[in-house]
């Protein structure tokens, strides 16, 4: 899958007939590469129809709808057993209780996987997704996926994700489901976190995301939050600027690993799409499966010789990452600034995708992410894990960088994209992730001016 198309139903959808939200609805869509890793393109602001003629010209492998959070419920219930059997017959019984909620009249969407005692679980009214999937039909668009807006927010270990919209904010915690509320309301939000932290004075790491159409300052939003904290609450603060909050969560999206118990499809049951029958599958299946036992045998007897080959492959492609991992940990910059070999592969590695292989933009670029690199083994000095770089790639069309950063903590994150800054870049930090203590930060670059 290669294309993937997230399109955003505004809060006041429900308030429409099938017919006004074909005419008068007006949506925000936005496309995901999966090859490139990164948001395509986005469209504001737009009807229905045009999102329509844009799909009848360049498809999507994967249509995503999106509902506003108002549209969909996100609870935890308390369950007597952990047999996935049993919950599946109680799980209604169990909603109407403890929510007093008419099971019949909802969609229940869970994992049933309880945390000790606690279950996670999304309802959703039938009425209103029956009316979003007629909406789609109506224009004869196939809808593939439906989530929550919620459920694209992701849930960072040992860090609070504060997003913010205008007067809006999403709210991701690790102790906590993600959660949509007006921004007056951080305070109260914030109190409940801090009284669930393991100790009273433990460090509150906060990543601030405001987009530019926000009215909000980073100075006004900190002070709202430092006010709200006990007195004495440590906090450290992430702060990074974006374009809009509709392609920063689908770059959540489109790189999550999908194993968190919310990050799943609201289309469940009857109303999961049906593939459409191959009438030529019967007649085409032997053969296949005949042609599939031959081409076993033979990459059976080839085994060890593709091997070799894939081996090759990886070696060159990661010729250049492994090459910078290994110079950075114990080398000095004056030695790094002088070696040749590496900043050939640096810049040969940026300048593919370029048409250029000597220009001053590229060995600017080279030099510059050297330095940075370097600054950051000298902090880590004594560290197992040295920072590295990976998949670099130069647009000599846009005249950005992009790469991934391998880091032991998001300050150092932070600390190498403000190393950029004061080099004089533009740089955009997109998603950073921990894996087993490593953080990989994906970066975006380009020169001022």
């Amino acid at each position: 899958m290669k294309e993937k198309g997230y399109l955003f139903l505004p809060d006041n959808f429900d308030t429409f007939t099938v017919e006004e939200c074909i005419d008068h609805l007006n949506v925000e869509f936005v496309r995901w590469s999966d090859l490139t890793r990164s948001v395509d393109q986005v469209q504001s602001s737009v009807s229905l129809t045009e999102v329509q003629e844009h799909l009848s010209h360049y498809p999507v492998d994967q249509l995503v709808v999106i509902l506003p959070p108002t549209s969909v419920s996100m609870m935890e219930v308390t369950v007597p057993t952990k047999k996935t059997r049993q919950l599946k017959q109680a799980l209604p019984f169990i909603v109407e209780e403890q929510s007093a909620q008419d099971p019949d009249s909802l969609l229940l969407v869970s994992d049933y996987k309880p945390e000790g005692n606690q279950l996670n679980v999304i309802t959703l009214d039938k009425t209103l997704l029956e009316k979003t999937l007629s909406i789609f039909r109506s224009l004869n668009i196939d809808v593939d996926d439906v989530y929550s807006v919620e459920q694209l927010l992701p849930t960072l270990e040992q860090q609070l994700l504060i997003a913010t919209d205008d007067d809006m904010a999403f709210v991701s915690h690790p102790r906590s489901k993600p959660i949509y509320l007006p921004i007056k309301q951080l305070p109260w939000v914030l109190k409940k976190f801090v009284a669930q932290a393991e100790t009273d004075d433990s460090l509150l790491n906060i990543k601030l995301v405001i987009s530019e159409s926000s009215t909000h300052s980073y100075a006004d939003l900190q002070e709202m939050i430092e006010v709200a904290l006990p007195e004495g609450q440590a906090v450290d603060f992430y702060s990074d600027k974006i374009p809009d909050l509709y392609s920063y969560l689908v770059s959540f999206a489109g790189t999550a690993s999908n194993q968190s118990s919310y990050f799943q499809s609201l289309l469940v049951g009857s109303y999961k799409p049906k593939k459409q029958s191959n009438q030529w599958w019967n007649v085409l299946a032997p053969t296949l499966v005949f042609g599939s036992v031959v081409l076993c045998c033979h990459l059976a007897l080839t085994l060890y010789s593709g091997w070799q080959y894939q081996q090759k492959a990886n070696e060159l492609q990661s010729q250049i990452y492994s090459t910078v991992k290994k110079a950075i940990p114990n080398a000095r910059l004056e030695k790094l600034q002088s070696d040749r070999a590496l900043r050939s592969k640096i810049k040969s590695t940026l300048s593919s995708g370029s048409g250029s292989t000597a220009s001053a933009q590229l060995n600017s670029v080279t030099s510059d992410i050297i330095t940075a690199l370097v600054t950051l083994s000298k902090e880590s000095k004594g560290k197992a894990q040295q920072p590295y770089v990976q998949r670099l790639s130069y647009r000599a069309a846009t005249g950005e960088t992009q790469l991934e950063l391998h880091a032991n903590s998001f300050a150092q994150v932070d600390n190498f994209k403000e190393k950029l800054v004061g080099a004089g870049y533009q740089v955009t930090v997109g998603s950073v992730t921990n894996d087993g203590g490593l953080f990989k930060g994906r970066i975006i670059l380009a020169k001022e001016g």
